[in-house]
C-alpha cells in the first residue's frame, strides 16, 4: 500500500520540482556617481563597459544573489547610458543589471546587487587610474631617493677633493705678487732718497762746521790784531807827551773798542745761528739714518715675502688646473642635484596630490 502511494504521489513532485527551477529574468537599473581629481583620466564608455562585462562583476552579483541565479555566467550588468561630467571630475553612469534566477529577489537583495556593482566599478577603477600611478609614483619616488642620495655623497666627496687643493686662487696669487713688486719698488725708491739725503745733509753739515770753525778764528784774529794796533799807538801817544793826540788816540780807540763790540756780537749771533743750524743738520742726518734703517729692514722682509710668494703663484697654477677639473664636477654634482630634487618634489607633489576615486549609487 505504501508503494502504490508513493508512486500515485510521483507526478506531482515532479511537477512541483519542475515548477520551482523553471528560471526567470531579474532586471535591476542603478546610476552611479563617479567622482575623481579633475586632472586624472577622462573616463570613458568602453573602459567603464570592459569592466561591467568582467568576470568579477558576474561573479560579485552571483555572490549577492547566493544560490538563486539558475547560471553565474548569465549574470549580466549593462552600462547604457554615460552623461558629461557636471562638474568637472563627477560622471554619472546608469547601468542595468540582468540575471536568470529560481525566485525574485526581494528589494533587499536588489540593493545589495546595486551596492556590489558600485563596489566592483570602484575596485577596478582605482586599480587601474589609481593604484597603478601611485604605485609607479612610490617607485619614482625612492628612485630620486637613492639617485640624490648617491649625488649628494658625490658632492661631498668633491668638497673634501677642494678643501685639500686650498683655496688659492691664480689670479689672486699674481695680484698679491704685483702688490709685492710695486711695494719693493716703492721701498727701493725710499731707500734710494734716504740716502741721496743722508748724502747731502752731510755734506750741509760738514759746510757748516767748516764755516764755523771759519768764523772763529776770523774773529779771534781780528780782536788781537785791533787789540795789538790800539796798544802800540797808546805807547807812541804817551812816548811823545802829545796830551791832544793821546785823547784824540783814546776817542778813536774806544770808537774801534765799540765797533770791536759791536763785530763781535754781530759774530757770536752767527755763530750761535750756525750752532742752531748745525744741531738741526746733526737732527735730520741722526733722522735719515734711521730712516734708512727702517727702510732697509722692510726691505729685507719685503724680498723675503715676494720670494714665498713667487713659489706660491708658481704652484697655485697647478693647482688651479686641478681644481678647474674639480669644480667643473661639483657644477654638474650641483645641477643633478637641483634636478632630481625639482624632480624629486614634483613626483612627491603628485603622489600626494593622488585621490582614490569614489563611486557611490545615486538615487
Amino acid at each position: 500500500m505504501k508503494s502504490f502511494a508513493n508512486i500515485l504521489c510521483l507526478p506531482f513532485l515532479v511537477a512541483a520540482v519542475g515548477t520551482q527551477q523553471q528560471p526567470s529574468e531579474m532586471e535591476v537599473n542603478g546610476c552611479i556617481l563617479i567622482r575623481m581629481a579633475p586632472n586624472e583620466i577622462v573616463l570613458n564608455k568602453p573602459l567603464l563597459e570592459w569592466i561591467a562585462s568582467s568576470t568579477g562583476m558576474r561573479l560579485a552579483v552571483a555572490k549577492v544573489l547566493g544560490t538563486r541565479p539558475a547560471d553565474p555566467d548569465k549574470c549580466n550588468v549593462e552600462v547604457f547610458e554615460m552623461n558629461v561630467p557636471q562638474p568637472a571630475g563627477v560622471f554619472q553612469l546608469q547601468f542595468r543589471v540582468t540575471a536568470k534566477v529560481t525566485d525574485r529577489p526581494d528589494d533587499a537583495v536588489n540593493e545589495a546587487v546595486l551596492q556590489a556593482t558600485a563596489e566592483v566599478f570602484r575596485e577596478r577603477l582605482n586599480q587601474l587610474m589609481i593604484d597603478g600611478q601611485r604605485r609607479d609614483l612610490s617607485d619614482r619616488t625612492k628612485e630620486l631617493q637613492v639617485r640624490l642620495a648617491d649625488a649628494e655623497a658625490q658632492r661631498e666627496d668633491v668638497n673634501a677633493k677642494l678643501l685639500q687643493l686650498g683655496g688659492d686662487d691664480p689670479a689672486e696669487a699674481q695680484k698679491l705678487l704685483a702688490d709685492l713688486q710695486r711695494r719693493r719698488l716703492d721701498l727701493e725708491l725710499d731707500l734710494r732718497t734716504e740716502e741721496a739725503m743722508q748724502e747731502r745733509l752731510q755734506k750741509l753739515l760738514e759746510e757748516a762746521r767748516r764755516r764755523y770753525a771759519e768764523m772763529s778764528v776770523n774773529a779771534d784774529t781780528h780782536s788781537a790784531e785791533l787789540l795789538a794796533s790800539e796798544l802800540n799807538k797808546a805807547r807812541i801817544s804817551l812816548e811823545t807827551g802829545n796830551k791832544s793826540a793821546i785823547d784824540k788816540q783814546i776817542a778813536e780807540g774806544e770808537g774801534r773798542l765799540q765797533e770791536l763790540q759791536r763785530q763781535q756780537h754781530r759774530m757770536a749771533e752767527t755763530a750761535l745761528a750756525q750752532e742752531h743750524l748745525i744741531q738741526e743738520l746733526a737732527n735730520q742726518s741722526t733722522a735719515s739714518t734711521i730712516a734708512q734703517n727702517r727702510h732697509a729692514s722692510r726691505l729685507h722682509v719685503l724680498e723675503s715675502a715676494l720670494h714665498e710668494q713667487e713659489k706660491r703663484t708658481g704652484g697655485a697654477q697647478v693647482r688651479a688646473n686641478e681644481r678647474g677639473k674639480i669644480e667643473q664636477l661639483a657644477h654638474r654634482a650641483d645641477d643633478q642635484i637641483a634636478i632630481l630634487r625639482t624632480r624629486l618634489i614634483d613626483v612627491t607633489q603628485r603622489l600626494e596630490s593622488l585621490q582614490p576615486i569614489r563611486v557611490e549609487l545615486w538615487r
